[in-house]
């Protein structure tokens, strides 16, 4: 797959709900994979939610979830042959 498709649940302290999905390249077109790393194993950093305040007080939490499936049908793969961890990081960005 030259392309990542994400749905992402972002869940509110109050209640809201922000519900987003999203698409991410992985590779290039003559299917080299992107990101940094040796050999056929890569680490890409893929952004979500720039500049976002926690405007809210209490727990948030996240749901993530792949949405692919294979080309030409509907249902979806239950799980991605190749993706060995998945990881979810909070950065702070110090804006001078």
């Amino acid at each position: 797959y030259n392309n990542l498709f994400l749905i992402v649940e972002l869940n509110y302290p109050h209640g809201k709900t922000i519900k987003d999905t999203l698409l991410y390249k992985m590779a290039k077109p003559n299917g080299e994979f992107l990101g940094s790393g040796f050999s056929s194993l890569k680490e890409n950093k893929l952004w979500y939610k720039e500049n976002f305040t926690f405007n809210e007080t209490g727990e948030y939490t996240i749901n993530i979830q792949h949405a692919m499936r294979e080309y030409g049908k509907v249902n979806g793969i239950m799980e991605l042959e190749g993706i060995t961890d998945v990881g979810f990081r909070i950065e702070r960005i110090n804006n001078q």
